[in-house]
C-alpha cells in the first residue's frame, strides 16, 4: 500500500493480474458508476484474448477508504516515443473510458487532491504520463472527479438515450410519425419478400455461435463494400466475442457480460447486434447487417427493436458508441468525449503536447464534412482496388 498525501486518507494498490483484485471488483462494480466497459469479465475477457497480445503491462491501480474499495483502474503501461505512456485496458477500442467508482466516496475528491492523487499513481506504476481517452465529463448523473481539468474534446462524440419503461412512448418522442410509418413499411415489404420477420436475443451457445458467424460475414463484406474495417480481424477478437456471448447466455439482459441481439427475415440474419450491460446501462459495440436487404434497413428495424427490447428489461441508459452515424444521430443525444491526460515528468508532458496537436488536428478533420465524405470515398476505392 501507498499513502498519497497525509491529508488524503486514500491508499492505492497495484496489482499486475485480475485474481488478486477481483474479490473486491466485483463488489464496487455492482452500483458503481463506470460504463459495460469497465466491468470484471469485460476487462479481463478483453485482456486475455487481445490486449496481452501486445507489449504492454497490465497494472491495475485500486484505491481505498480503509478497507473499502473507492475506485478502480484498469491500465496498461506501454513504451511509446522511449517513454512509458500508461492507458486503460481497451483504450482504442472501447466506447467509454473512465475508472470503475464508489460516486459517495470519489465525491470527496477535489481538483487538487485528484491532481496529487494522479502523481501518485503515475510514479505507483512508473508512468510518465496517464492517457484516458474518450472521457465523459459525468456519469449517472454524476461528475466524474478523475477528468483533467485540462482535458481536451475527443475527436469524434459519442450517442446515448435514456430509456423510458414505456417504449411506445419513448419513440414517439424521439422519432416522428413519418420515420416511424416508414420503418413499419420497410418491416412488411421484407416480410413480403422473404418471410416472416423476428426479433431474437441468443439464448444458447449454438444460438450465440450463428449469429456471431452472421456478424463477422457480414462485416467481412461491408470492409469488401465499403473500406470499414471489420473489428473480427483483430487477432483475439472473434474469441471475445465468442466467450462474452456463450458466457453471457446464463443471465437476463441485464446481468449479461455481453448479448446478441438479431433480426432473421425468413431464414436469413439480416441485422444483429451485440452489447454488454452493467448496472441498467446497455451499450452497442458491434452491429452488422446484410447488405443484401440494405433496401429494407434492417439494421434500422433490429435496432428499434433492441432499444424495445432494452425498456422491457428495465434498462435505464442505451448507448451506440462512438462516431456520427445517422441512425444514432435519429434516437440518440450527442454526448462531448474528452481526452483526459495527466503528465507525471518532464517527459511527459512532452508527450502530451505532441498528443494534443495530433488529435486537434484529427478532430479538425473529422468536423470538415468534405474532407472527412472524401477520405471515406478514398477508403471504399482502395477497398475494391486491394479485394
Amino acid at each position: 500500500m501507498h499513502s498519497p498525501t497525509p491529508q488524503e486518507p486514500l491508499t492505492i494498490r497495484v496489482d499486475g493480474d485480475f485474481e488478486a483484485c477481483s474479490a473486491w471488483w466485483e463488489d464496487l462494480q455492482n452500483g458503481a458508476l463506470a460504463s459495460p466497459y469497465q466491468g470484471l469479465s469485460w476487462t479481463q475477457s478483453w485482456w486475455r484474448h487481445c490486449e496481452s497480445r501486445n507489449r504492454g503491462t497490465l497494472r491495475i491501480v485500486s484505491l481505498f477508504h480503509g478497507d473499502a474499495p473507492l475506485a478502480i483502474m484498469p491500465l496498461v503501461v506501454e513504451r511509446s516515443l522511449g517513454m512509458n505512456v500508461a492507458y486503460p485496458v481497451g483504450s482504442r477500442h472501447f466506447n467509454w473510458q473512465i475508472p470503475l467508482w464508489d460516486s459517495v466516496g470519489a465525491a470527496r475528491i477535489g481538483a487538487a487532491e485528484r491532481n496529487r492523487l494522479m502523481q501518485c499513481i503515475g510514479a505507483a506504476i512508473r508512468a510518465d504520463t496517464i492517457v484516458y481517452p474518450n472521457m465523459p465529463e459525468s456519469w449517472g448523473g454524476r461528475e466524474n472527479p478523475f477528468i483533467a481539468p485540462q482535458a481536451t474534446p475527443s475527436p469524434s462524440a459519442t450517442y446515448r438515450l435514456d430509456l423510458h419503461p414505456d417504449f411506445e412512448e419513448l419513440a414517439r418522442a424521439r422519432r416522428s410519425k413519418k420515420s416511424l410509418s416508414q420503418l413499419r413499411r420497410k418491416r412488411k415489404r421484407l416480410e413480403d419478400a422473404t418471410g416472416p420477420v423476428q426479433f431474437h436475443r441468443a439464448g444458447d451457445a449454438a444460438s450465440c455461435r450463428e449469429v456471431l458467424q452472421a456478424a463477422i460475414a457480414q462485416r467481412a463484406a461491408r470492409k469488401l463494400a465499403g473500406g470499414v474495417p471489420s473489428f473480427f480481424d483483430r487477432p483475439g477478437g472473434e474469441a471475445f466475442v465468442r466467450e462474452l456471448l456463450e458466457d453471457g447466455c446464463r443471465y437476463g439482459l441485464r446481468d449479461a457480460p455481453m448479448s446478441a441481439h438479431y433480426l432473421t427475415a425468413g431464414e436469413h440474419i439480416v441485422a444483429t447486434y451485440f452489447g454488454a450491460c452493467l448496472n441498467g446501462n446497455y451499450s452497442c459495440f458491434i452491429n452488422s447487417f446484410d447488405g443484401a436487404f440494405d433496401s429494407f434497413s434492417p439494421g434500422d428495424i433490429a435496432l428499434h427493436d433492441v432499444i424495445a427490447d432494452a425498456c422491457a428489461q428495465g434498462l435505464t441508459g442505451f448507448d451506440l458508441g462512438v462516431g456520427d452515424e445517422r441512425y444514432k444521430q435519429a434516437w440518440c443525444d450527442m454526448i462531448q468525449l474528452y481526452e483526459s491526460s495527466e503528465a507525471i515528468t518532464a517527459r511527459g508532458r512532452i508527450y502530451d503536447r505532441a498528443l494534443r496537436f495530433s488529435r486537434d488536428g484529427k478532430r479538425a478533420f473529422k468536423q470538415n464534412r468534405t474532407l472527412w465524405e472524401g477520405w471515406r470515398a478514398v477508403r471504399r476505392v482502395a477497398a475494391r482496388a486491394f479485394a
